[in-house]
C-alpha cells in the first residue's frame, strides 16, 4: 500500500525544523569528533558533511607504534615466563599488551569504515536534533563520557610514569625486571632505563589508551542517538494513543516502515563495529581481572594507584557500552505492549477490501512491535543489555572472590 504523501510531507517538515540551538550543538558535535579522530588520521569535515578520505601516513605511523608496543609487551611476557617471572609479569603486562592490540583493531575499523560511520552519525544527529533538549543531551552525553575515560587514563598512566621516573634503586630494579625481563642495567644506568620506560608509557597513553577511549565513546554516542531515535518513534505513536486518535491505514503502514528503518540502523551499527566490539568487551574484562590480580601482589603505592584507576577505566568503558546499548534495547521494546493495549482498531471504511487492508496493517505493525528482537549485538554472539552486563559483572566478582580467597 502506498503511504500518504501528505503525511510524509508533514513528518519531513518536522525533521527540517531545527532551531539555531540544535544546529549549534550539531556543529559542536561534528567539530568534537572531527578533532579527536583527526589525531589518528581519520578526516571528516566540521560543517556536517562527511569527506571520504584519510591521512594514510598518520594512520600507518599510529599502527606501527601500536604494533611495536604490543610486540614489546608480548615478548616481555613470553621472556619473563621463560626466565621464571611468570604470573607476576603477565599480570603487569597483559593489560598493556591488550590495550595496544585493541587500539590497532580500532584504528583499522576507523580506517576502513570511517565514511559509513560518520555518515550514519550525521544522519542520526539531524533526526534527533529536531528537539532542542535532545541536542543538549547528546552534547553533554558525549562530553561526560569522554571526560571520565580521559581523566582515568591520565591518572592511571600519570601514576605509572611518575612511579618509573621517581623510583629508587630497589624499585627501579623491580620495574626493569618486569618491563624489560632479562635486562641487566648497571645502577648508574638504571635511571635512563626508567626514563625510557616512562616515555614508552606516555606514547602508550596517547596512541593506544586514548584511541580506545575515543572509539568506545563514539560507539556509545551512536547507541545513545539510536536510543533517542526509538524514543522519538515511541513519542510519535503515543501521541495517537494518549489523545484517543485512530490511525488510518496509511499511518499504520508509515509507522511500520519507520520501525523497520530504525531496526535496520541498529543492525548496521552492530556490523560496522564487528568484530572489534566483541574483542573490546572480552579484552576489557580480561584487563579488569589482571589489574585486580596485580593489586593483590601489593605493588608500590603509585603503581597501586595506577592499576586501580586502570581497572576503573576498563570498567567505565564497559559501562558506557552496555548502558547506552541497554537504553536502546529498552526504548526499542517499550511501545509494543502499550500499543496493543491502548489502541483498538476500528475498521469502518467504505469497502470491505479497505477494511481488510486496514486490519492487515494493524496486525503487521503490532506483530512487528511485539516480536522483533532488537538490540546491539557483539558480532551476533549476544545482545548488549542489562542482563548481559549483570552476567559479565557476576563473572568478574566470582573471579575476585576466588582470587582473594586463594592463598
Amino acid at each position: 500500500m502506498s503511504i500518504s504523501s501528505s503525511y510524509f510531507a508533514e513528518n519531513i517538515r518536522k525533521t527540517n525544523r531545527r532551531s539555531k540551538i540544535s544546529l549549534a550543538y550539531e556543529s559542536k558535535l561534528n567539530c568534537l569528533w572531527s578533532s579527536l579522530f583527526s589525531l589518528y588520521g581519520v578526516r571528516i569535515s566540521n560543517g556536517g558533511r562527511t569527506l571520504k578520505g584519510t591521512r594514510k601516513g598518520v594512520i600507518f605511523l599510529i599502527i606501527c607504534i601500536q604494533l611495536a608496543i604490543f610486540i614489546h609487551y608480548s615478548s616481555a611476557i613470553v621472556f619473563g615466563t621463560v626466565i621464571g617471572q611468570g604470573v607476576q609479569t603477565a599480570a603487569f603486562l597483559i593489560p598493556l599488551a591488550i590495550n595496544a592490540l585493541l587500539a590497532v583493531l580500532c584504528v583499522g575499523i576507523l580506517y576502513r569504515r570511517s565514511y559509513q560511520l560518520f555518515c550514519f552519525n550525521n544522519r542520526l544527529i539531524r533526526v534527533i536534533h529536531v528537539r532542542k533538549d535532545w541536542a543538549v543531551k547528546t552534547w553533554r552525553h558525549a562530553i561526560i563520557n569522554l571526560l571520565f575515560t580521559q581523566m582515568t587514563m591520565v591518572l592511571a598512566s600519570g601514576s605509572a610514569i611518575v612511579a618509573l621516573v621517581t623510583a629508587d634503586q630497589e624499585t627501579g630494579q623491580l620495574l626493569t625486571q618486569l618491563y624489560l625481563p632479562g635486562a641487566k642495567l648497571e645502577p648508574e644506568n638504571m635511571h635512563f632505563g626508567l626514563i625510557l620506560l616512562g616515555i614508552e608509557f606516555t606514547v602508550l597513553a596517547f596512541s593506544c589508551m586514548m584511541c580506545l577511549n575515543v572509539t568506545i565513546s563514539f560507539y556509545a554516542h551512536i547507541c545513545y542517538l539510536l536510543a533517542l531515535y526509538f524514543k522519538k518513534f515511541n513519542l510519535d505513536v503515543k501521541l495517537y494513543l494518549l489523545k484517543g486518535k485512530i490511525m488510518n491505514s496509511s499511518q499504520l503502514n508509515y509507522f511500520r516502515y519507520k520501525h523497520q528503518e530504525i531496526c535496520k540502523d541498529t543492525e548496521i551499527i552492530s556490523k560496522l563495529f564487528s568484530p572489534c566490539l566483541v574483542l573490546c568487551i572480552f579484552g576489557f574484562i580480561i584487563n579488569v581481572c589482571f589489574d585486580l590480580r596485580t593489586l593483590k601482589g601489593r605493588p608500590p603505592i603509585l603503581l597501586f594507584i595506577g592499576f586501580t584507576v586502570g581497572a576503573l577505566r576498563h570498567f567505565i568503558l564497559l559501562l558506557q557500552l552496555f548502558y547506552d546499548a541497554a537504553e536502546l534495547n529498552k526504548n526499542a521494546h517499550e511501545i509494543g505492549e502499550k500499543f496493543v493495549t491502548l489502541f483498538t482498531p476500528e475498521a469502518k471504511l467504505e469497502s470491505q477490501q479497505q477494511n481488510r487492508q486496514y486490519i492487515l496493517n494493524y496486525i503487521l505493525f503490532s506483530q512487528r512491535l511485539l516480536n522483533t528482537q532488537i538490540g546491539v549485538t557483539a558480532s551476533g554472539l549476544f545482545i548488549l543489555n542489562t542482563a548481559s552486563f549483570l552476567s559479565m559483572t557476576g563473572t568478574v566478582l566470582t573471579y575476585v572472590i576466588v582470587l582473594y580467597q586463594t592463598a
